[in-house]
């Protein structure tokens, strides 16, 4: 049974880590959200991630997801893991995750989507933290 979906509210400002990735790609909104949407695909697209699972399942098709990722440090890759809440929004659209557990306990992520005039999607990826 799926548990009612988390509600993260606004992205939090202020925080003393703000990083902004963007992107325009050649696909539409609704296929660039269901990718990212899709977590337990992602290792299959981003090589550094390990692993990312469901523990609980929300109704929006978000939940209490576990990931691990490897993250460069000089020459080593170092493995990483943390347990996040994800919220999935259908109308916006967008996905969220606060990180509740691991090494990034606290960070804030959003993933949001808009349409270009060409028919591709503007894709912009944002993560806050205190650290």
């Amino acid at each position: 049974m799926n548990r009612a979906p988390f509600n993260l509210g606004p992205m939090p400002s202020g925080r003393a880590m703000e990083t902004l990735d963007e992107r325009v790609v050649r696909a539409d909104v609704k296929t660039m959200f269901d990718v990212t949407a899709a977590v337990e695909q992602w290792p299959a697209y981003l090589a550094h991630y390990r692993f990312v699972r469901f523990r609980e399942r929300a109704s929006d098709g978000g939940g209490i997801v576990e990931m691990s990722a490897n993250r460069p440090f000089g020459i080593v890759n170092w493995p990483t893991w943390w347990l996040s809440e994800m919220q999935v929004n259908h109308q916006a659209p967008s996905v969220r995750f606060r990180h509740m557990g691991g090494v990034t306990k606290g960070m804030d992520v959003e993933w949001s989507f808009a349409p270009t005039v060409d028919g591709g999607t503007h894709v912009r990826l944002l993560h806050v933290w205190d650290g």
